[in-house]
């Protein structure tokens, strides 16, 4: 009796299919892998849009309490520009982390409110920038969090690995692409931050001289 080539292009498919199911009804740890990965997405896409609010308002109350105390140099003026510019950056990122990360269908991305006004601000500069490198320290805190657990993701997921759990290869493949976007946003994120923080110490500097 003649063999039905067609069917015999098919058996590999479904066997792999086959597997796939069962891999994927054996080892529910892998949707639960996916599901922290798209979790912390939207908490650094949170975290960001806090630091941007948090250390926008802190740059403006810095440069005001400066300027109500002594008159605008032009280097305090070039790093307040500066700061400015990467606050900017900073909402970008964010916006992009918005469209690209992978997001639970539920969650909404809070929004970045109006600059508050610092007109007439009496804060000495000082305690502005006191108060900032506290802000400061508590955003680059959150990313370096959000690091860690990723980094404990991929732990669990080679973990699995390597005690020979049987799971869907597409899987594993769709969160460590999840996880490598997510560090990606992060560590930019962290080195954004840290080029703020080093354009307030220049209007620190400038203050103090």
């Amino acid at each position: 009796m003649k063999t039905n080539t067609l069917s015999l292009l098919f058996i590999p498919f479904l066997s792999y299919f086959s597997l796939s199911q069962t891999a994927q009804a054996r080892n529910p740890e892998i949707d639960r892998l996916r599901d922290e990965v798209i979790a912390l997405n939207a908490k650094l896409i949170t975290d960001l849009t806090e630091a941007v609010t948090s250390i926008g308002n802190d740059v403006e109350l810095v440069h005001a309490s400066i300027l109500a105390v002594r008159p605008e140099t032009v280097d305090t003026a070039a790093a307040y520009s500066q700061a400015k510019s990467l606050i900017a950056d900073l909402d970008v990122l964010r916006r992009h982390a918005i469209a690209d990360l992978t997001l639970l269908s539920d969650y909404t991305p809070p929004d970045v409110p109006p600059p508050t006004a610092l007109a007439g601000t009496s804060t000495d500069p000082e305690s502005a920038l006191a108060s900032t490198y506290q802000d400061l320290a508590s955003v680059q805190h959150s990313f370096v969090h959000i690091e860690a657990e990723t980094l404990s993701v991929q732990k669990s997921l080679e973990r699995l690995i390597a005690d020979g759990e049987t799971f869907s290869i597409s899987k594993m493949f769709e969160i460590q692409f999840l996880m490598s976007e997510l560090s990606q946003c992060t560590l930019t994120s962290t080195a954004i931050v840290s080029a703020v923080n080093a354009a307030i110490l220049g209007m620190a500097r400038n203050f103090k001289g």
